[in-house]
């Protein structure tokens, strides 16, 4: 509900502003924190903007580095994001996303975690994970960390998925990864 000159906007906000875009993606996130915050508290900092246009891209780099174990750029800032590598960039179970998964599938007792119950609807017709209403799609990049980790499976209509296949996962697209089942 405020007006302001765009300089008076930018002249409170810290971020790029190359051009006119930056100046706007700029103002934008500093107006909204306190918004965002309140609304998805403990959501992770990715350190990278991810949009729409490169979501695919950004998980397709973090479950790379999961499967083969070499780091690169934008999925490391992923994994550590969610607090799934530590300082050489080998996986770890101990964040607090890694932990929310393990007492989700501790809760099953031996039996199949099933996506009704991992993800809330949130928005109209808009699913997402855990307090932080995290996108299915980083759910499944902690799923594969502990999946490689050894301590689950994760299930998708044609099947499950192991350590051992977690290939798989480099190759489906985000609607794919983002169908998960169980």
């Amino acid at each position: 509900g405020e007006v302001k000159p765009l300089a008076s906007w930018l002249a409170g906000a810290r971020g790029p502003r190359a051009t006119v875009k930056e100046q706007i993606d700029t103002i934008a996130a500093s107006v909204l924190t306190g918004h965002f915050e309140a609304r998805y508290p403990g959501y992770p900092t990715f350190g990278e903007q991810i949009t729409r246009l490169n979501m695919a891209e950004t998980v397709k780099q973090a479950l790379a580095q999961v499967v083969t174990s070499r780091p690169n750029a934008l999925g490391g800032k992923v994994l550590a994001a969610l607090n799934l590598i530590d300082m050489q960039a080998n996986l770890i179970d101990t964040g607090p996303f890694a932990d929310q998964l393990l007492e989700q599938v501790a809760s099953g007792g031996g039996r199949a975690v099933n996506r009704s119950e991992l993800f809330v609807e949130r928005d109209p017709d808009v699913r997402s994970w855990g307090p932080w209403h995290l996108e299915p799609a980083f759910f499944v990049v902690v799923a594969a960390a502990l999946c490689q980790l050894g301590k689950l499976e994760i299930g998708f209509s044609d099947g499950q998925i192991d350590a051992l296949g977690l290939e798989r996962l480099t190759r489906m697209s985000l609607d794919e990864l983002e169908a998960v089942t169980h």
